[in-house]
């Protein structure tokens, strides 16, 4: 199974050359090229929600805004209809009132942060797999930690209410906001549920080719029953136009059975 943790940017007509109506081009034909069976969107906006739902025909999208009105950025995931069946969906709030909408950590930036979990069934394996989406504050490393944590607990909670089908293999995606060596991340390698995939990555945030070293912010961290097979960083771009400010990570994983 292959799949995608992918900062589209969100579009507020702020990006110049590189503003999302000129990047879908090369976003439409990278993702139809490289047909891959998940993709765990972040800053997703509704009328993009809308134009990649028109574009990728053989997918389904689902997502919810963020904002108290379910308005705004989306934690979208997209997969592949002729190989996965939605078992359960599921958006919360980073917050310690994970379900109601538009809340936060005391210690967050302005901006609600959310995590959309899905549980997807094989059609031909009939494996069930719980996916999770979710993009960190960028602002407070203490609401990063917080945000894991929520994050790391209803992981575990559903683990918890679905053992009767056996461990869940759990891939957890996301722009984290944070280096490789933050506590954020390292409670997550620490946590015993997932652990990050994508230590041979040395940065994904370029800044739309700005940056002479881009910086490592984005992961893929699975659990013990997955094993990884190939690692790769998308960097199309066409005359200084990229798929976004972010690289997008791909992973080929497996079940270990």
């Amino acid at each position: 199974m292959n799949i995608v943790t992918f900062n589209i940017r969100c579009d507020h007509k702020q990006d110049g050359k590189n503003n999302f109506e000129y990047r879908k081009s090369i976003i439409q034909k990278c993702l139809l090229e490289k047909k891959p069976d998940i993709i765990c969107f972040q800053e997703m906006l509704p009328h993009m929600g809308l134009w990649l739902s028109e574009v990728l025909k053989d997918y389904q999208l689902v997502g919810c805004g963020r904002e108290k009105d379910l308005t705004g950025e989306q934690m979208t995931v997209a997969f592949r209809k002729d190989r996965f069946e939605i078992v359960s969906m599921d958006t919360y709030w980073l917050s310690d009132t994970p379900y109601l909408p538009g809340s936060r950590y005391q210690e967050q930036s302005k901006y609600p942060r959310t995590a959309t979990q899905l549980l997807l069934k094989e059609t031909v394996t009939n494996d069930v797999y719980l996916i999770v989406n979710t993009h960190l504050d960028h602002k407070d490393s203490r609401a990063r930690v917080q945000g894991m944590k929520c994050v790391l607990d209803k992981i575990h909670q559903t683990q918890i209410q679905w053992e009767a089908i056996g461990k869940l293999p759990v891939i957890l995606c996301g722009d984290m906001n944070a280096h490789p060596e933050s506590p954020e991340i390292e409670s997550m390698n620490r946590s015993g549920i997932v652990c990050d995939v994508t230590e041979e990555i040395s940065g994904t945030y370029h800044n739309f080719g700005k940056m002479d070293k881009p910086v490592k912010i984005d992961y893929i961290a699975v659990s013990e029953n997955i094993r990884l097979e190939k690692l790769e960083l998308w960097k199309d771009q066409k005359d200084g136009v990229f798929l976004s400010d972010h690289y997008p990570i791909s992973a080929t994983v497996h079940i270990q059975r």
